[in-house]
């Protein structure tokens, strides 16, 4: 058997090293207390705000019902022009001009549906092929105006020579401001 012999002298080599080592350590903690100072403060935010929203919340709002029989009628009144409003806020030119120019030559559109209310469009139409169709639902979805656009439903025409598909969409869409 070998005699063990210990040799605990520093080599310059092994001193860089450990320097390089613990000057990255260093600088990873250093990032990780900046981040958490960053998320500190977001949290605080936060609180604050959810604070402020219970306040509001717990706030005694007098009712509708509370100031007498005329204002079902003034809320009834209210609610009609309020949906009067929103079929008139509708950027319905825009709508329509977004959904033909997105169809091009191998999408025919057959109905279009809205619902103000709900702010929904409902489509029916006819492409070409199934590769048209999805080039029409991703050029809608691509559509600033226009989202989560959801086919509802399709059928190949397996009668017809070309074998169209006809299909259903629903889309929404968001107001401009």
């Amino acid at each position: 058997m070998r005699p063990l012999t210990l040799d605990f002298r520093e080599t310059p080599a092994h001193n860089r090293t450990g320097l390089a080592l613990l000057a990255a350590g260093v600088f990873a903690a250093a990032a990780c207390g900046y981040q958490w100072l960053d998320l500190r403060d977001e949290v605080a935010a936060s609180e604050a705000r959810v604070a402020d929203l219970k306040r509001l919340a717990q706030r005694k709002m007098t009712r509708v019902d509370e100031r007498g029989p005329e204002s079902k009628e003034l809320t009834a009144e209210a609610q009609r022009a309020n949906a009067i409003l929103r079929q008139m806020t509708v950027p319905w030119n825009e709508l329509f001009r977004e959904l033909e120019t997105a169809s091009g030559e191998s999408v025919a559109l057959l109905s279009i549906q809205p619902d103000a209310a709900g702010q929904q469009l409902r489509i029916a139409g006819e492409a070409r092929d199934v590769a048209a169709l999805f080039a029409y639902m991703t050029q809608l979805e691509h559509n600033a105006m226009l989202v989560r656009v959801t086919l509802t439903g399709h059928e190949i025409k397996l009668n017809a020579a070309q074998r169209p598909v006809r299909f259903s969409l629903t889309a929404a869409w968001m107001a401009r401001s």
